[in-house]
């Protein structure tokens, strides 16, 4: 069993330093223009996460960065 987890850099990358959430209906009350967006960001950052992942097991280098738990 893999488990991929973002790091904390890249949490504190994204729109507010988190993954965005159900929460945010009521952070971004009546702001649903930057809501969307920051959640389009989080999505956008988050396919790079998992292309970076594809690459590393395509590439086999995904064996540098395997900690087992």
């Amino acid at each position: 069993v893999a488990m991929v987890a973002p790091s904390p850099e890249f949490l504190a990358s994204l729109p507010n330093g988190k993954i965005p959430d159900r929460n945010d209906f009521w952070t971004f009350e009546g702001r649903d223009t930057e809501r969307v967006a920051c959640w389009r960001e989080a999505m956008a950052r988050g396919r790079e996460m998992a292309d970076a992942f594809m690459e590393a097991v395509e590439s086999g280098r995904i064996r540098d960065r395997v900690v087992p738990l």
